[in-house]
Order: structure tokens, then C-alpha cells, then sequence
């Protein structure tokens, strides 16, 4: 399954694995959505 175009929303994003899975699927063409507190 590919992740291009495809709307992802991640919470917790400003560091650790929400920020790396972030970053992964940013790379994958995904449009990526962060939700955190800083």
C-alpha cells in the first residue's frame, strides 16, 4: 500500500516516534497533519 496522496493525521508529532513517522510518510508523498502540545 502506497502513501501518496493519502491524508494521515499524527498526534504526539514534535519528537520521538510521532515525529519519525511523520517524517517517514512526508517522504512517502503522504499529506501529514501534526497535532502536539509544543
Amino acid at each position: 500500500m502506497g502513501f501518496a496522496r493519502q491524508h494521515v493525521i499524527i498526534t504526539g508529532g514534535s519528537s520521538g516516534i510521532g515525529q519519525a513517522t511523520a517524517c517517514l510518510l512526508a517522504q512517502r508523498r503522504a499529506h501529514v497533519s501534526i497535532i502536539a502540545r509544543r
